[in-house]
């Protein structure tokens, strides 16, 4: 009995991936990576902005075309949680849909499914006694499937999500919808996972949330999340401590001085901004003093000028006018970010901005995407340039030919660039190397 899971999204949809498919190996179930091969193709769904939508739809249908044999597709994920009904409606193609993290019914369609399997598979016996098969077993239980995960990253590198859903209400957001909002975990919880993790040859810890910064203030009354990365740096098999996901709000200047100096910790953060100028920052609900965040930055570089600091920012939203986007052009410069990416506005129903009016024109909010990409393609290939003769840990993920690729500090996986070396080294294990030359994403260099 053979299961294909396909995620589509952020990383939090990858660990909700990974315990599905926890329950369904605890169930009998193998992972594939062919769907045709499968029994069962799962389609972990995102549902947080239009385009996520569109791509989750294709996967699905894709899914439903590489189905064969009597193979059943299930589909869940932040787009079922939110639009089950009409999905189901308009999606005749699939098998079942799962609510978000809806284990007992996962469970559930786990142990009809092991019943049918087992008919499929002795079929000659059941013309003989079909009439006994039905309820030969019973439920599958499900009390394991938020406690395990089976890793659908390397070995070596393994998310941690510290808290769910979000309390931070932006006004374009439509995550508190689907996920509600935040919940913390437990501290000793994510200390004991993390040895765990650690203990099966995770080297590379990266903490996720919907707003990490947040940590602890639902269940402790404040935040505890510097306590939580000292304590994780105290699990020795741990190399790494990678922070996605800082609000800036709660950027104060005991979490700057970890993210620049505490041991393990990867000098990369994480931090989305949205936008710079104060009108359409207080309109997003968003902190709305761009000085506030540009000390905040300049603080973390004086304290570490090798800090690698990257953003995200929307284009087009409501009100947005040329004078806000110029005011983003110039906060660029100034900020000097290692990356940003560039999102357009995608209205989401239900949403505060989703009314506001006046909406720009696509055209225009294109226009306005591409020219930002260009300014910040000078400042990080300039930021890139900086690395150029010095020495760099490097995390080896694979190898190809007579080269290694791997991932240093500025590297989260799957988001930004990778490190291009020669020499020699394993898979998994962290070197040190000397960078010869740098492009806009990528560093190449020798090992040492």
């Amino acid at each position: 009995m053979k299961v294909k899971v396909i995620t589509v999204g952020c990383p939090k949809n990858t660990v909700d991936s990974e315990q599905a498919l926890y329950m369904m190996k605890t169930a009998g179930f193998t992972a594939t990576e062919d769907p045709e091969q499968a029994d069962i193709i799962l389609v972990n769904t995102c549902g947080f902005i239009e385009s996520a939508r569109e791509e989750s739809i294709s996967i699905i249908l894709e899914a439903a075309q590489a189905a064969g044999n009597g193979a059943r597709l299930w589909v869940t994920g932040c787009m079922v949680a939110r639009y089950k009904d009409e999905l189901a409606e308009a999606l005749p193609e699939v098998d079942a849909f799962i609510g978000l993290k809806d284990w007992d019914e996962l469970g559930r369609l786990l142990g009809n499914e092991g019943i049918r399997l087992r008919l499929k598979a002795s079929a000659r016996q059941a013309r003989l006694r079909s009439s006994s098969y039905g309820a030969a077993s019973p439920p599958l239980s499900t009390s394991y499937g938020a406690a395990g995960r089976a890793l659908l990253t390397p070995p070596w590198s393994a998310y941690l999500r510290i808290a769910d859903g979000c309390d931070n209400r932006c006004s374009y957001c439509a995550i508190p919808i689907i996920r509600g909002g935040y919940v913390s975990r437990p501290f000793e919880e994510l200390l004991d996972e993390a040895a765990q993790l650690a203990a099966g040859g995770v080297r590379e810890l990266i903490l996720i949330a919907q707003d990490s910064t947040r940590y602890g203030v639902d269940i402790y009354g404040k935040r505890r999340l510097v306590q939580l990365i000292t304590a994780l740096a105290d699990i020795r098999d741990l190399e790494w401590i990678r922070l996605m996901y800082a609000h800036p709000a709660s950027l104060d200047d005991e979490l700057i001085e970890v993210v620049a100096g505490a041991p393990k910790v990867c000098r990369y953060l994480e931090i989305p901004l949205q936008h710079s100028h104060p009108d359409i920052l207080a309109s997003m609900r968003r902190p709305a003093d761009p000085r506030d965040v540009l000390g905040k930055l300049q603080k973390l570089r004086a304290l570490n000028p090798g800090v690698t600091l990257r953003s995200t920012f929307i284009v087009g939203y409501p009100g947005e006018r040329k004078e806000h986007y110029l005011h983003l052009r110039n906060f660029l410069r100034e900020a000097a970010l290692d990356r940003a990416g560039f999102f357009i506005y995608s209205p989401e129903e239900g949403t505060p901005a989703f009314d506001m009016r006046p909406r720009v024109r696509m055209s225009t909010a294109l226009r306005r995407q591409e020219r930002l990409a260009e300014l910040q393609t000078d400042v990080s290939a300039g930021m890139s340039a900086r690395w150029i003769g010095s020495t760099i840990d490097v995390l080896i993920e694979s190898r190809e030919g007579n080269n290694l690729i791997g991932r240093c500090h500025r590297d989260a996986p799957e988001i930004d660039g990778a490190v291009y070396l020669t020499g020699q080294g394993e898979v998994g294990s962290i070197i040190r190397a000397t960078v010869t030359h740098a492009d806009l994403h990528d560093l190449y260099g020798i090992i040492l």
